[in-house]
């Protein structure tokens, strides 16, 4: 052979000499890469889409070591009576109480630790006031019981006045947690319970593991016979990010398997229709089998995994791998009519390796261009594409050929009937009103173009089921708690650290929230469980101490209440009872201002949960309220009150027995630090190691993508560079500023690309562009046609805008080359496209067909980049073949006119 041979030339010789050795050794490839397919695993967690390295990452992989898992598995307990509810919780975080794969079991908080120590969360002006009132209540109770020894008259209202006080001390102690008893909230017929994993929701096996153990458990439970909530009409639901990672997970598999099945049904029913034979079928099948796993074989060497985007790219590759298959074999066929198989197996890959490789490059080297981007998203879907088409078209110019050269191509004596001549050929003789009709389009899509928007609900990309089952018990918990859930978290080293910054935080908030412009809808950290820090314990010690010394009596009295016995059951001591805490007594009697004993200051205004009205006992007096009942019998000479009062009644009003009892503990309290909090509290505030945790909770859905860019911007601003909260909300809101940052570089760096191999193949400006000019108007039909629709871009889709030019191209590409061999004359034209047009139609709906597999997925994600996909790949091969022959034929027919001018 010539040294001069050409190197396309050489190549199909030697697939044609070597046949079985090639077909061989792709069998024993295939075998190989089919094995490490089958490797393959999808992750669906969503910060996979996130690069390594990532600081959200970084923050959250710090919170996972030191706090553990940040997520929860939540049941949401819901309906029937408040008392089967309960039940059903109460036996649930019993019966899971230290399960192998649990933390712990969260049905409650333990606010009684804040009741009764509340004195020491108590302001010095609470504590004086605190101090009056006990005097009031001392005064009162040995007034009524010894009326003669007693200058000034009780004042009626002092057990009402301490009791009042204790209640709203115990409503604020319960505001520290958020709830009374159990996570419910009053008017939502719901309980909640949170089980917390030992292990992250990161993890796809352990999500998997957890969520099936916890639905076994809480259903044999619930399906016990004869228990309190059976027949109650209760229901139950398990929700949070491992049901959603295992159940995710589970359709994704589903939809591999639905969208493949699809796919490769599709394919088969384009080839088929295309060459009516099933040997066709065969032939261009099992090469892009090949090219098909032996991309999924690199994939797993390379990646390791697939994520969400990458699920089904499988059904991808089967519809742009064919591609090349289909013109090759077209033009085989072609060739066959008047030369054997070898020969036309030669004549077939000589006259369209270039074009198949420019065809190939430009769309290898758009996915080329997604693979260099930061945002895996973008790169992981790019890698897989791109090796895939080249893998493909490598298994299309060896295999293909060599498996024609041992089944042969079947001879056809005339041309197949192909309808897109005729179409062709009438359509290109009115050139004028085909350039109109494509202005008019163009126009109208204006209107859609102005329309189409952004999806920025990242909860609108999760699957159908999921949503179903999930999503308003989602929202029922945000309900219950009063929030999202979701909060973003920063660690802090030690709790000075963490006093610090949270004051700061609290001061910035405050100046957003008067300003209306916050995301954030609270603050909440280890302090916020602590007395202030100007309160110093041992000082309030000594202070309480003092004052129930000087009310030993009226204490005792109270612990007899307390514990279900008669007060009168208790020794009098001769100790005198303080005075009234207004002093207004004889000794005071000229001083200004007196009579103030009915005048009780107003506590200060707390309530973020407003207090539980107490019953009193029987024996208190119901209607003994203020003068109605008084008199002046047992008005001293010296008493300045303007009203008369009763004498004392043998049975005096006192304090509830809850009441009596809470008031007991506060007063026996001991100073405490932080470690003596309840330990459910503190692992939720302080990690093993010692760090702290704080929490900001957002004030809207954290799966809103532009709110959380606003959440993330407004805690970055309380620290001033130092740190960043992490969370569900600072995830989507990553997403949505690296898609926003990388898609035009992107787009723009594929759109350079392409042009630039376009431009070397065929070597002229001219014809550059007008391969090209297609393609835009194509994009901009794309964008008007989903506007119309009311489709959105998402964080999904808005990635196969790159694939769409370097897919879109090709066409132009292949009719270009074609409309060059035939001088653009219009008979020459209309023969040249209905050898080409076919193969165009065929591998644009094979690619199609693999994209539109993605709209049978039940996850509205991956359905968004099918929609997006086919409707782009459908019109960049309708925009070929109308707008590319239609200017070429104007152009033909002004050429023509000029011509006849010049003569």
């Amino acid at each position: 052979m010539s040294a001069r041979e050409p190197l396309r030339d050489r190549w199909i010789r030697q697939i044609i000499a070597h046949h079985r050795a090639i077909l061989v050794a792709a069998a024993v490839l295939t075998v190989l890469c089919g094995w490490l397919a089958t490797q393959l695993r999808v992750d669906t967690d969503l910060r996979r889409l996130l690069p390594d390295g990532h600081r959200v990452l970084v923050g959250l992989e710090e919170i996972e070591r030191t706090f553990g898992s940040t997520g929860s598995v939540n049941v949401v307990v819901k309906d029937g009576t408040a008392e089967a509810r309960h039940a059903l919780v109460e036996t649930i975080a019993r019966e899971l109480e230290g399960h192998p794969l649990l933390r712990d079991v969260d049905e409650r908080l333990p606010s009684d630790f804040f009741s009764e120590h509340a004195l020491y969360y108590l302001s010095d002006a609470e504590m004086k006031q605190l101090e009056e009132l006990v005097q009031d209540y001392t005064h009162y109770e040995f007034c009524t019981r010894a009326a003669d020894n007693c200058l000034l008259a009780p004042d009626d209202r002092a057990p009402e006045a301490l009791e009042s006080f204790i209640e709203r001390k115990r409503g604020e102690a319960h505001a520290r947690t958020g709830f009374r008893e159990l996570y419910e909230r009053e008017g939502i017929p719901a309980t909640i319970v949170l089980l917390h994993p030992i292990e992250p929701a990161a993890s796809l096996d352990f999500s998997k593991k957890i969520s099936e153990e916890m639905r076994a458990a809480i259903a044999e439970i619930f399906e016990r016979p004869g228990q309190p909530w059976s027949d109650a009409g209760v229901h139950y639901n398990i929700v949070g990010p491992y049901t959603n990672k295992a159940d995710e997970q589970r359709i994704i598999r589903s939809d591999m398997l639905r969208g493949g099945l699809i796919g490769l049904f599709g394919v088969i029913a384009i080839i088929y229709l295309l060459f009516r034979s099933w040997r066709a079928v065969l032939v261009l099948l099992l090469p892009l089998a090949c090219g098909v796993v032996w991309s999924l074989g690199l994939t797993q060497v390379v990646l390791g995994r697939l994520n969400l985007m990458t699920s089904l790219i499988s059904t991808v590759l089967m519809g742009m791998g064919i591609d090349a298959g289909i013109h090759f074999f077209s033009r085989a066929k072609i060739d066959r009519r008047k030369h054997d198989d070898a020969e036309a197996i030669r004549r077939a890959f000589h006259s369209l390796i270039i074009p198949l490789f420019v065809a190939s490059g430009t769309t290898v080297s758009a996915f080329l261009v997604m693979s260099t981007s930061e945002f895996p998203a973008f790169r992981e879907f790019g890698l897989i594409s791109a090796w895939g088409v080249a893998l493909c078209m490598l298994a299309m110019t060896t295999v293909l050929p060599a498996l024609l050269y041992v089944v042969g191509i079947k001879r056809h004596e005339e041309p197949l009937p192909h309808r897109e001549g005729a179409i062709m050929r009438k359509v290109l003789g009115h050139p004028g009103a085909l350039f109109a009709g494509i202005v008019v389009v163009t126009v109208l899509s204006f209107q859609g173009v102005r329309r189409v928007g952004f999806e920025y609900n990242g909860r609108a990309l999760q699957s159908d089921q999921t949503r179903r089952e999930s999503e308003d018990d989602v929202r029922l918990i945000s309900k219950v708690f009063g929030k999202d859930i979701h909060a973003g978290i920063l660690v802090r080293n030690d709790l000075a650290s963490t006093q610090t910054t949270l004051a700061v935080a609290r001061q910035r908030h405050a100046l957003r929230e008067a300003a209306g412009d916050t995301a954030v809808a609270s603050l909440f950290a280890a302090p916020d469980l602590l007395p202030a820090q100007d309160i110093d314990m041992a000082v309030r010690k000594q202070q309480i101490d003092a004052l129930h010394e000087d009310n030993e009596d009226t204490f005792a009295r109270l612990e007899a209440i307390a514990e279900g016995r008669e007060p009168s059951s208790v020794p009098q001591t001769t100790k005198k009872p303080p005075p009234p805490s207004d002093d207004d007594d004889w000794d005071d009697f000229g001083d200004e201002g007196g009579g103030g004993s009915d005048e009780i200051d107003a506590p200060p205004e707390v309530s973020p949960v407003a207090p539980v009205p107490v019953e009193t006992p029987d024996t208190r007096t119901p209607d003994a309220k203020t003068s109605d009942t008084k008199t002046s019998d047992a008005k001293t000479p010296d008493a300045k009150t303007p009203d008369a009062k009763t004498p004392a009644k043998a049975d005096p009003k006192r304090l509830s027995r809850e009441e009596a009892g809470q008031l007991v503990q506060m007063f026996r309290a001991q100073p405490f630090t932080i470690d003596d909090l309840p330990p459910v509290l503190l692992d939720k505030v302080r990690s093993k190691d010692g760090s702290y945790g704080i929490f900001a909770y957002p004030n809207f859905d954290a799966a809103d993508m532009r709110r959380g860019v606003d959440f993330t911007n407004e805690t970055s601003s309380y620290l001033d560079g130092e740190g960043i909260f992490v969370g569900e909300t600072t995830v989507y809101a990553s997403m949505f500023l690296m898609l926003r940052e990388e898609a035009p570089i992107v787009v723009g760096m594929a759109s350079v690309l392409v042009a630039a191999f376009v431009y070397w193949q065929l070597r002229s400006l001219g014809l550059t562009l007008l391969t090209l000019l297609p393609l835009g108007l194509a994009l901009w039909w794309v964008v008007g046609l989903m506007g119309a629709l009311g489709l959105r871009f998402t964080l999904f889709n808005l990635p196969i805008i790159p694939a769409i030019l370097g897919i879109g191209v090709d066409n132009g590409v292949y009719l270009t080359d074609t409309i060059r061999r035939t001088h653009g004359e219009l008979d020459s034209l209309s023969r040249a496209l209905q050898e080409t047009g076919g193969a165009i139609l065929a591998a644009t709906f094979t690619t199609v067909a693999g994209f539109a597999a993605f709209m049978a997925a039940d996850n509205a994600g991956l359905r968004g980049i099918g929609s997006l996909a086919s409707i782009g790949i459908s019109l960049a091969a309708v925009s070929a073949l109308v707008v590319l022959p239609t200017l070429w034929a104007l152009g033909q027919r002004r050429r023509r006119r000029r011509a006849g001018t010049d003569r």
